[in-house]
């Protein structure tokens, strides 16, 4: 996790999205993500078209950076 925030940065992202399920929460928690939004692009262009988007479990985390 830590290497992709370091290269997020280095590419001058200002935020770093994950989705993932119930059993990674405290991971992506100590390494300071929090709940966020479903990006608008992101759920527009994979997860509205996923066949199990109504039933999906992972909730997403945003860090900033």
């Amino acid at each position: 996790i830590q290497m992709c925030v370091r290269e997020a940065k280095q590419r001058g992202y200002s935020a770093l999205y994950t989705l993932t399920q119930p059993q990674n929460f405290a991971l992506f928690q100590k390494a300071g993500f929090e709940k966020a939004d479903v990006p608008l692009e992101k759920r527009s262009k994979d997860c509205e078209n996923c066949k199990i988007y109504y039933s999906c479990n992972e909730t997403a985390f945003m860090k900033r950076l």
